[in-house]
């Protein structure tokens, strides 16, 4: 059996979607979804995953203020709750929000350990200027020399040749070479989702990240699978 969640205006005279719902049988049993105000002057949200007891297991803080972007802050699941897929839950919940927000797309600055955790999302590295995030990202593709991964470490190669050689006030050159960079991490960190096993291949700084609406309706099959799998009535329409 489904549960639909149940989506409501903010406030009467707020037009932002919160959502609540219960899971009667999850790897962690029974719990509850609720998103609420966390800190309202500063527009932040906050999803927390209870127990039938009350007690916080997971929770996930949030920006969504009336832009076109949903800006994602802290993901935590208490130690004894983890690999009960909450924060798999945590993310399908901010994936509604940002869809029945009309949201373009929800950024966050992703912590190293979890890069490949946000991938399996559907998220992108956006990296959008000269930082060292984007130096050492490039780097540790280099120097992946396995041979599945050799043609990834040789555009990390020509990649890196420009960012030793283009000046930082060469701001257009850069954002090219940013946008080279992204493409390259975003096809890196997919292969080694598909072929390897992504704890072998650690990043050591963490970097921000982007959904947007246009992938997660592209991935529309995928996000409604896991719809499914967890119990949730909510359909992503497929063109």
């Amino acid at each position: 059996m489904l549960t639909k969640p149940i989506i409501k205006n903010f406030a009467p005279q707020d037009e932002r979607k919160i959502l609540n719902f219960q899971l009667p049988n999850t790897k962690a049993g029974k719990i509850d979804i609720d998103v609420a105000e966390y800190s309202l002057p500063m527009d932040i949200f906050i999803t927390r995953i209870k127990d039938s007891d009350g007690n916080t297991l997971a929770s996930e803080t949030f920006c969504l203020d009336e832009s076109d972007d949903m800006y994602g802050y802290n993901i935590e699941v208490e130690e004894k709750s983890k690999g009960k897929s909450l924060g798999e839950l945590l993310r399908l919940t901010s994936i509604i929000e940002m869809l029945e927000n009309k949201i373009k797309q929800l950024r966050i600055y992703s912590k190293s350990i979890v890069i490949y955790f946000h991938s399996k999302y559907k998220f992108e590295p956006d990296i959008s200027d000269s930082t060292s995030a984007r130096r050492e990202a490039i780097t540790k593709v280099m120097r992946n020399q396995s041979e599945k991964m050799k043609r990834y470490a040789l555009r990390a190669e020509e990649i890196m040749k420009k960012i030793e050689n283009i000046p930082i006030y060469e701001t257009d050159k850069q954002a090219v070479l940013s946008e080279q960079s992204n493409q390259l991490l975003k096809e890196y960190i997919q292969e080694i989702l598909k072929n390897e096993n992504y704890k072998d291949f650690p990043f050591d700084l963490g970097f921000n990240m982007k959904l947007t609406r246009e992938t997660v309706l592209k991935n529309a099959d995928f996000f409604n699978n896991l719809f499914k799998k967890h119990g949730i009535e909510y359909e992503i329409p497929i063109d």
